[in-house]
């Protein structure tokens, strides 16, 4: 179902804090524990803002509970396979000694999907004309454009056009959004 993330998790909670909901479903798609309380981890973050009964809740809302479910089971078969291959078909095996420990692997699977789309997308606005990147940021990108405002829409269009294709050839649920300024007329944040 296509529905804003930030907004469902709101209707679930009962509050929004995009900030900490993003560092938290960040967290749990890469790998991060979830139920121990470590340096980098999302309970430390809930815990001191003095809301570990809502963190419990938050991990009880069932697309989280889905995505923690379909991350252990992808965790498990890295542990079993000993190894992932990578969206540009790289093997890295696992290597608990050399830092490569599972979740690891789970991550570094993860960041060459992005890659793989982000690059598609830079290939696209290198052929056109008035428009550049001005900033890279591992999973977005920040745009120069000197076109005119009516020309936009086309070649936004063709922007999403673009991502959308890419990540449905790959599987992969996920749309480009457009933050700025303006109003976005493509979002799915």
């Amino acid at each position: 179902q296509r529905v804003k993330l930030w907004r469902y998790l709101e209707e679930q909670m009962g509050f929004l804090d995009k900030d900490l909901f993003k560092e938290t479903v960040y967290a749990l798609a890469f790998g991060a524990s979830m139920h121990r309380r470590t340096k980098h981890g999302p309970l430390r973050v809930w815990e001191e803002q003095n809301r570990t009964d809502e963190y419990n809740r938050f991990l009880e809302i069932p697309v989280i509970k889905s995505v923690y479910e379909a991350r252990e089971l992808r965790k498990d078969r890295i542990a079993s396979d000993g190894e992932i291959v990578d969206a540009f078909g790289r093997r890295t095996a696992l290597s608990p000694a050399a830092g490569f420990k599972v979740e690891t692997l789970l991550a570094m699977e993860i960041q060459s999907y992005e890659v793989l789309i982000m690059l598609d997308l830079a290939e696209l606005i290198a052929n056109l004309r008035r428009v550049d990147i001005a900033l890279w940021i591992h999973d977005g990108i920040a745009i120069n454009e000197s076109v005119k405002p009516e020309d936009w829409g086309a070649i936004e269009r063709r922007l999403i056009s673009r991502i959308d294709g890419t990540c449905a050839d790959l599987g992969i649920m996920t749309r480009l959004v457009r933050e700025g300024p303006a109003a976005p007329t493509h979002s799915c944040n």
